[in-house]
Formats: structure tokens, sequence, C-alpha cells
């Protein structure tokens, strides 16, 4: 089962089902219309896939056009996202909107078989909520955040014309969460280390390139979070799948979503008044009534 649900403005929703009816459709992925109960039988048959970027959101089924570099390997498999995300970036590039000083996260899962294909851009994140035998449960993140301050991260970045801080107030007291920028210069000033767009964060180390991360399915695995930085701010991992646990007992995708959001935006309007893009994707991988 699957609940997908997204916030731009805090007062925006989207509440929709899915079902996988069909492997096959084309490259650009297309929403299929209902989903209940994806056993492990049926996620063995698809090539599915659930993605966020940024305040957007897709569930779909797709091909692989690519002559078998999905299947082959972990490494070609690796190099054909890439190359994807990479040519879609600058693509970016060339349309009417400004991709100087704006761009997005994105993060995505791809169902190949029993085998979870993690790409991601930025700081949303995809998370597995697992229920160990002995009955409690844990959280494992798919994705790793790209922020500044990792030490690969901040190795490139510097070696690139750039330099870290956070902002800083009249006083020279820290502000937030630390950022990239040009060295001596006052811009791009992205809590992020990776992003798509952000033409200007290009010259100081920001880049486009995915993080491909794989885990097989286990038997214990029960529920999929793909989830915007406006989710993560405020909510951890872990809490997060606490959060959906309840709803799993119902086989309820859609209620989790609506908990996590609302979860969200709550905690957003007591924190400074001001809300983040908030987009959440639930599945039940191995649904309770499976």
């Amino acid at each position: 089962m699957c609940g997908l649900r997204g916030s731009v403005t805090g007062t925006e929703c989207l509440a929709t089902w899915f079902r996988i009816t069909s492997a096959s459709t084309s490259l650009v992925s297309s929403p299929v219309h209902s989903l209940e109960n994806l056993s492990r039988f049926e996620l063995e048959k698809a090539k599915r896939h659930v993605s966020i970027i940024n305040g957007s959101k897709k569930v779909g089924v797709l091909t692989d056009p690519t002559n078998g570099a999905l299947f082959r390997s972990k490494e070609s498999r690796a190099e054909f996202i890439k190359e994807v995300v990479c040519k879609t970036n600058k693509e970016l590039y060339g349309q009417e909107f400004d991709t100087k000083f704006s761009g997005s996260t994105l993060v995505f899962v791809l169902l190949l078989g029993n085998l979870l294909v993690c790409g991601n851009v930025g700081d949303s994140r995809a998370v597995i909520g697992s229920q160990k035998k002995e009955g409690g449960w844990i959280a494992v993140n798919l994705s790793r955040d790209h922020k500044p301050n990792l030490p690969d991260e901040k190795e490139r970045i510097i070696n690139s014309n750039g330099r870290i801080s956070p902002m800083r107030d009249a006083q020279g007291g820290r502000m937030g969460p630390a950022r990239v920028w040009q060295k001596g210069g006052r811009y791009p000033g992205l809590a992020m280390s990776r992003s798509l767009g952000d033409r200007a964060g290009k010259g100081c180390g920001v880049v486009e390139t995915p993080e491909v991360r794989e885990r097989e399915v286990r038997d214990e695995d029960r529920i999929l979070i793909v989830g915007s930085d406006g989710i993560w701010e405020l909510i951890s991992s872990a809490e997060a799948v606490r959060i959906a646990i309840p709803f799993w007992k119902e086989n309820d995708a859609k209620g989790a979503c609506d908990k996590l959001v609302d979860e969200a935006t709550i905690r957003w309007k007591k924190r400074n008044g001001s809300i983040d893009d908030i987009t959440c994707i639930v599945m039940f991988i191995n649904s309770k009534q499976s």
C-alpha cells in the first residue's frame, strides 16, 4: 500500500492511491491508479520507483531503456543513474526560469525485483522501517543527507574555491546550519552540498551528482518513507517510523502520510511560523495484510 501527500504552502495538500497494474510503461514514468497490499511476490515482478524533487512527487512504474544497464551490475546502475541526473541538470540550465540562485533536492527509490536502489542529491531522504523478530522497530536510512560539513563533501567544497560557514548576525554570532559560500563571496549560501540547479554554487563545489546506494528488501522490512527536507528538518528517521507504525497495522498508508505532513507542519509553525516545502510518500513493502 502506498500513500502520497505534499504540502508546498503549508495549506495545499494532496493524497493519492496507486496500484501496480503493469511493469511496462514509458521511460518518463506515468502514474498508475491505485495500490493495495504490495506483497513481496508482487514486488519481485515489478520495476517500480518513487521519487521526490523537493516539493513535487512521483510514483510509477517504468521500463528499462538501457538495454539491461539497470540489471547488469551495481556499477552499471550507478553509472546510468548519475548520467541521467546530470543530463537532467544540464537541461534545467536551458530553461527560461532562473537556475542561478534557485534549485532543488532530489531523492528516488527504484524497486528492481527485491532490490532497493536509492539515488539522492541534497537533503531529502529515504528511510526503511524494519520490524525486528523480537518485536522492536529500527529505522534504516537508504540515503545520506548531503550537508557541507560532512568530511568528503567539505573536502570537495574547499578544493573547489568554496568555504563553509553559517550565516552571522550583526554581532557576528552563528545563525543556523553550515552553508556553502564562494571563497571571499556572499553567495550562494546553500545549506546543502549537492543540488539540481543552483548554478551559483557550481563554482564552489556544489554538485548535482547523485549518491547511489543499494539494499536488498528483507523479510522484516515493512515501511518505506520518502520525504523532502521539510519532514526531516524536524522529525528524525526513527520518529517518522514510529509515527507510521500504527498506520501500518491498519494498512493505511494515506493515514501515515497525513500524520507525518501534519506533524511536520505543526512543528514548523511552532518553530518560527514559516513552513518549508513538505512532501512525503509512504509505501508498505510487506503489508500486514499481505
